[in-house]
């Protein structure tokens, strides 16, 4: 899937959707019970996943890494965007342009951070602060938060 189109009242859900994440983050211990299933996936919660037509699913959290990163306050933006399609993965553009909505830093192809997050060019990728990786059909990014969201 190449491309995106997202209408007003999807980008008020990931408004939405980035301001419950950030005021309910995730603790280790919210992670260690995820695996150990006594709690749900946060893909499988509603609260944190929008779903934009043309079978793209968007997940978001604000999670700590570790028990010691918790008690530094260090989180981190984690986004998880999957396509309904097997083996198939979102362009990385795209993946890009939602991950600037939902806060994350981005930078152009030229390794300049961009300071507008409403571009849409096909050169934004997320910036050398972010891990991305590919798991099942999904794309996952994940950057450490430098500032406290709250």
């Amino acid at each position: 899937m190449g491309s995106i189109v997202i209408s007003k009242s999807q980008e008020e859900a990931l408004l939405k959707l980035k301001k419950y994440a950030e005021a309910n983050k995730l603790s280790f211990a919210d992670k260690v019970d995820v695996l150990t299933k006594r709690k749900k996936d946060v893909s499988d919660r509603k609260e944190h996943t929008v779903l934009i037509p043309l079978s793209y699913k968007v997940v978001y959290c604000v999670e700590a890494g570790s028990e010691l990163d918790e008690k530094v306050g260090k989180f981190y933006r984690h986004l998880s965007m999957s396509i309904a399609k097997q083996n198939k993965y979102p362009n990385p553009a795209v993946v890009g342009m939602i991950a600037a909505k939902l806060g994350f830093s981005v930078i152009d192809g030229n390794g300049n951070i961009v300071e507008d997050r409403n571009r849409t060019d096909i050169s934004m990728f997320p910036s050398k602060n972010c891990m991305v990786w590919q798991e099942n059909n999904a794309v996952n990014v994940m950057e450490e938060l430098l500032v406290d969201v709250e």
